[in-house]
């Protein structure tokens, strides 16, 4: 039997789509959103596992993300998810709808710290949000 996986990795800054749709959709805000995504992609695949699921696996497992953000951000900590969400398609999982459990939350922290973990599907949402809950360090 498979069991739980779970990578974690940290991110210099957040971008929240939300902000996007307030600037007007600009090219430079696109290219930035772009940028930002190829940052957090890179630093997933550098920790991400040998034992991580394999891309023709994932249909078969569930996910579980959670992200730390940083105390002195100004971001909202709730519009920070589909722009991580969508980051992480094609590297962690194949698709957002995958993703059964999404935790947000501030902490003193100085860079944001994201977690993933996966297990096969069905899988028990409980098991997929303890390691969201642990947080940095922990």
């Amino acid at each position: 039997m498979e069991t739980l996986q779970v990578v974690s990795f940290t991110v210099d800054r957040l971008m929240s789509k939300s902000n996007f749709r307030h600037e007007l959709g600009s090219a430079g805000t696109w290219r930035r959103f772009r940028e930002w995504d190829r940052a957090v992609q890179l630093a997933a695949r550098l920790v991400r596992p040998e034992t991580w699921p394999a891309p023709a696996t994932w249909g078969g497992w569930e996910f579980g993300v959670g992200v730390c953000v940083p105390a002195g951000s100004r971001l909202d900590v709730g519009n920070t998810g589909k722009s991580l969400l969508d980051a992480l398609e094609g590297v962690l999982y194949e698709n957002d709808r995958q993703v059964r459990v999404f935790l947000s939350h501030r902490e003193p922290v100085v860079v944001a710290t994201v977690t993933v973990s996966a297990l096969p599907a069905p899988a028990r949402t409980s098991e997929l949000w303890a390691p969201l809950l642990r947080g940095p360090g922990t």
